[in-house]
């Protein structure tokens, strides 16, 4: 059976379904922080975690362009993959630039 036919008769149950796991399965502020700080380790950086996630929550502006964060997506911590050490937070732009990644070298 086609999994598509299987979605349109059961689509009112599994759209509840989805609903009543996003709501019994909320991210709290501490899994988020958790999450951002594995997120980092994995990406190779080596700092004090919970000193970084402090200034990375209170930075507001990309530090390169002085652009506000529009969200949490937007706002990215770059660091020397060299190194591990952290160098400023920037919009996702700004991280993404072939010549910002050579100037804090």
């Amino acid at each position: 059976m086609p999994k598509a036919s299987y979605y349109w008769r059961n689509r009112k149950r599994l759209i509840d379904e989805a609903k009543k796991y996003k709501a019994k399965h909320k991210h709290t502020p501490h899994s988020i922080k958790l999450n951002r700080i594995s997120h980092w380790r994995t990406r190779g950086l080596i700092a004090d975690y919970n000193a970084i996630y402090e200034i990375y929550l209170q930075t507001k502006h990309c530090e390169y362009c002085g652009d506000e964060f529009k969200n949490d997506y937007d706002r990215c911590l770059d660091h020397c993959h060299v190194t591990g050490a952290p160098r400023a937070i920037l919009c996702r732009g700004c991280n993404l630039k072939d010549p910002f990644k050579n100037e804090f070298l």
